[in-house]
């Protein structure tokens, strides 16, 4: 058991080898974190993929676009999610049954790729215009000139039955006049990734290695972001899910850890980021980490609670929320929430 210190203290904390993939770079230059130094989080998404040599995928997605908000949450989650790997039984298990290249540390890299991107497409969801110009699936992948369809790889780790009823999903968003972010942002996020592969590989670029087994890899974390933000029905929505094709979801078990690991972690800190809860209401990321608190109690239970200064059941919303998809036990305390991982 650790006692409970402000996220805000354990980010700060964090050492580059535990967050940054790229730190063993022989000219490597020390990224700074954002909320805990001056850098803003959007500065901060755009110089890791630059680093990594995927400026690309920041152009295609127009990140000078992106707004704060979301930034600041997108980098929010992605240093609870290493906190959580590295002082919980994540630590130990394996996040991908495909082949990888040990000389690297796959969790680093796979983390990065999908959380960083994992919310790209969010501020085009309402986008009216848009979503009529791509009334289904074939639509978004003729206007997006998409090479590489993401629709079309065979990919482990992923909840089968999400994936196959992406294209129903996509079309029920439309529905109700939204162009689903996660479906949007996942099948850009594959096409770009191998496109800026191939010309690497072309330039023969070696910084990196661009070798054709990192699309398997891309097709993980791209599948991921395009299934996060698929949600099971309640009772409620069972017509609508029917009417569109998704009845296989009706009574479908939680997400679990064994079926999505990435998924798993990914939907576990997306869910309850106190900076996207609390900013909401226009609090500043810093105050909200500053008096939000972990605790890791085991290797498979934690406890997020906030001070005095913030509303705890904000967070006990969240938590109910969660476990609506995901096989996780969740109980609401005093000051916050206790989380059980069912790994």
């Amino acid at each position: 058991m650790t006692r409970a210190k402000s996220i805000y203290t354990l980010i700060k904390g964090l050492s580059e080898p535990e967050w940054n993939y790229y730190e063993e770079m022989p000219d490597n230059k020390s990224l700074a974190k954002p909320f805990v130094t001056d850098k803003n989080a959007k500065e901060f998404i755009k110089d890791f993929f630059t680093k990594g040599g995927k400026d690309l995928v920041t152009e295609r997605f127009r990140l000078q676009d992106f707004g704060i908000p979301r930034a600041e949450h997108t980098v929010s989650i992605y240093f609870l999610g290493i906190l959580l790997y590295h002082n919980s039984s994540f630590y130990d298990k394996i996040f991908y049954d495909g082949k990888i290249n040990t000389r690297f540390d796959f969790f680093s890299f796979i983390w990065f790729i999908t959380c960083l991107s994992h919310d790209f497409a969010f501020y085009q969801e309402r986008d009216e215009s848009l979503c009529a110009s791509m009334p289904d699936i074939n639509a978004l992948l003729k206007l997006k000139a998409i090479q590489y369809n993401l629709l079309e790889q065979e990919i482990a780790n992923v909840p089968k039955d999400f994936f196959q009823l992406i294209p129903h999903y996509y079309n029920m968003r439309h529905s109700d006049a939204r162009t689903d972010h996660g479906i949007h942002g996942g099948l850009i996020a594959y096409d770009v990734l191998v496109d800026n592969r191939k010309q690497r590989k072309q330039m023969n670029n070696i910084e990196w290695l661009w070798e054709e087994y990192l699309d398997k890899e891309y097709a993980y974390a791209a599948a991921t972001v395009a299934i996060h933000n698929m949600w099971l029905p309640g009772e409620a929505d069972s017509e609508k899910y029917i009417l569109h094709g998704l009845a296989a979801l009706i009574g479908r078990k939680e997400v679990a850890f064994s079926e999505a690991p990435l998924l798993y972690l990914l939907g576990l800190v997306d869910t309850l980021d106190p900076v996207k809860a609390y900013g909401k209401d226009g609090i500043a990321a810093e105050f909200i980490l500053r008096n939000t608190y972990l605790k890791f109690l085991s290797p498979t239970r934690f406890e997020i609670t906030v001070s005095s200064k913030l509303k705890p059941g904000v967070l006990h919303n969240q938590g109910a929320s969660l476990t609506t998809w995901l096989d996780v036990i969740v109980t609401p305390i005093k000051r916050g929430v206790q989380v059980n991982l069912r790994l």
